[in-house]
């Protein structure tokens, strides 16, 4: 085996390693652990970012071509709706954190090339600008926690960790004691970016799924998600190409 032969099964090795990291995660996720959000992030970075001195996985395994697709979460919102498409609000008045979201592992997908899905898809808006995928991965990997801890955090980083253009709540409550959360001020979701990195895993593992990934796959019990496959699901493509 040649040296290039060896750097390419060991890309593939690598390939099901991370592939099956976002599996566990998202299933400890799914039973409360949302701090596996960071591992997520982690991952996502060694899959996708090109950089002028680090190669993402994909690009090593030459993977991420023009022709290449990712399925992403059909976004048809914008401006502060634009968590609609993304997550599911959950509501829970008895506890300290009364409104909670999570991932919407929706269904229904757009097919986008993997550069436009990682860097050129807009999720949402702060400040005049947009903000990707890799945005949102690379401040949790690189400012949050995944990789490195910066003292300050980005402003729209930390705009999603509020998550102050969604669902709020303001209760006023008349009882004896102690309320669960603080009585009439605006309560909103804190785990927003948290679910998106669940939401993102999602669209990679059904992009894995769908479009058959070389990976080796080690089934998770009883976890019991369903992802598409070219036999009982069918991709639109983005319609702005």
């Amino acid at each position: 085996m040649t040296e290039r032969e060896d750097a390419v099964d060991r890309f593939r090795r690598l390939l099901s390693s991370h592939i099956g990291f976002l599996k566990r995660s998202c299933w400890l996720f799914d039973q409360g652990h949302e701090d596996e959000a960071l591992r997520i992030a982690t991952s996502l970075r060694v899959l996708f970012h090109d950089t002028r001195h680090a190669t993402s996985l994909l690009t090593h395994l030459g993977m991420n071509g023009p022709e290449a697709l990712m399925l992403g979460t059909e976004h048809n919102r914008h401006g502060p709706d634009w968590w609609m498409d993304f997550f599911v609000v959950h509501l829970d008045l008895n506890g300290p954190e009364p409104v909670r979201v999570s991932a919407a592992c929706a269904q229904r997908y757009t097919g986008r090339p993997i550069a436009d899905w990682w860097s050129g898809e807009t999720l949402f808006s702060y400040d005049g600008t947009g903000y990707t995928r890799r945005a949102v991965v690379r401040a949790m990997t690189d400012q949050d926690g995944g990789a490195h801890v910066d003292a300050v955090l980005a402003g729209f980083y930390e705009s999603l960790m509020r998550h102050g253009e969604g669902l709020s709540i303001v209760a006023e409550f008349e009882r004896l004691g102690a309320t669960p959360f603080e009585n009439g001020v605006p309560q909103y979701a804190g785990n927003a970016h948290l679910a998106l990195m669940r939401q993102l895993a999602h669209e990679v593992l059904a992009t894995v799924s769908y479009f058959e990934w070389p990976v080796q796959d080690s089934p998770i019990v009883p976890w019991t998600t369903r992802f598409p496959t070219k036999a009982n699901a069918t991709m639109t493509r983005n319609v702005d190409e």
